[in-house]
Parts: C-alpha cells; sequence; structure tokens
C-alpha cells in the first residue's frame, strides 16, 4: 500500500465517522488540501484510489447541510477541473452511490454528476 492510498482510507473512514459539525468542517478542508497537493504534483489517482473515497464523499454531499454539500461539490469540481480524477472516469463512483446509498437525496445527486461527467 501507499501512503497515499493509507490516507484517503483515513479519509474515507473520517467521512463515514463524521457528524459534529466543526469536525466535518476540519475534515473537509483536510481532504481539499489533500486534493490540491495532489494537483501540485500533477498526481492522477487510480480508479481503486477514487473508489476509497469518492463514493463515500459524494453520498455524504447528498444528506448534508447545504453549506457542507457546497464544500463537498467543490471538492468534486476541483478534482474533475484539475484531472486529478478525469470526470470521464466517474461512471464506477457514481454507479457505487445509486446502488448501494440509503440516503434518498444521494442518488439523484449522483445521477446528476455523473450526467455532467
Amino acid at each position: 500500500r501507499s501512503p497515499l492510498e493509507n490516507k484517503i482510507k483515513w479519509a474515507a473512514c473520517a467521512v463515514l465517522l463524521r457528524d459534529h459539525t466543526s469536525g466535518f468542517r476540519k475534515l473537509l478542508s483536510t481532504i481539499l488540501d489533500l486534493f490540491k497537493r495532489l494537483d501540485e504534483l500533477s498526481y492522477v489517482i487510480s480508479d481503486g484510489e477514487a473508489l476509497l473515497l469518492l463514493p463515500y464523499l459524494l453520498d455524504k454531499a447528498g444528506a448534508a447541510k447545504l453549506h457542507f454539500k457546497e464544500e463537498i461539490l467543490a471538492i468534486f469540481t476541483l478534482v474533475t477541473t484539475k484531472k486529478i480524477y478525469p470526470s470521464q472516469k466517474f461512471g464506477p463512483v457514481c454507479m457505487k452511490v445509486l446502488e448501494k446509498s440509503k440516503s434518498n437525496p444521494s442518488r439523484p445527486l449522483a445521477a446528476e454528476l455523473c450526467s455532467i461527467a
């Protein structure tokens, strides 16, 4: 395992466990910083790395309060516009949310993201 894979796994676990407002805000800030750093390094995450975090983040966006949803979608915009994970490859990320999400608002959000991608 790469050190990046471990950080991505940690972030995914934290996304699933964080419900406290200030903790979740800090977590999103940390994830945004991680992707900004990957952009600086011109790093493109693999499909496996993407599937470790992005579906859970997208699922959380559907259930999150509006300001958190906007922050999460800003992360997705950074990831796709900077080509950290190209939008053309988002199909499996969205399908995971569409198939497994227990949050009703997350599924239409995933479908919308995939139709844009």
